[in-house]
């Protein structure tokens, strides 16, 4: 009967030992875990430092681009005015040659 329960003890102590070495690993595990995701924080944040610098480029090249198309423009109005002044200018002067020649 000893010898029945120093094998049964035995065996149970086997399985206790195997549990603890089944959570020794699990510990482990959880270390590698939490060290993956202390890296992934880092990396979102290097990933959102990104995205800023990539949406301040973005809103800045907009703002200039509307600054120069404004510019362009009101250079056109500026060229078109000024050639309809000289058109008009051209006009009245052949219109007074026309009348000089006529008298």
């Amino acid at each position: 009967m000893d010898a029945k329960l120093a094998a049964s003890e035995a065996r149970a102590e086997t399985k206790f030992v195997q549990l603890l070495g089944k959570l020794d690993l699990v510990v482990e595990r959880l270390g590698e875990i939490r060290k993956d995701v202390s890296d992934l924080d880092t990396k979102i944040g290097a990933v959102d430092d990104n995205t800023k610098s990539a949406k301040t480029l973005v809103i800045t090249t907009i703002i200039g681009t509307a600054i120069g198309v404004a510019g362009l423009a009101y250079a056109a109005v500026a060229i078109f005015q000024g050639g309809m002044g000289l058109s008009a200018t051209a006009y009245q002067s052949g219109m007074s040659a026309a009348e000089a020649k006529k008298k």
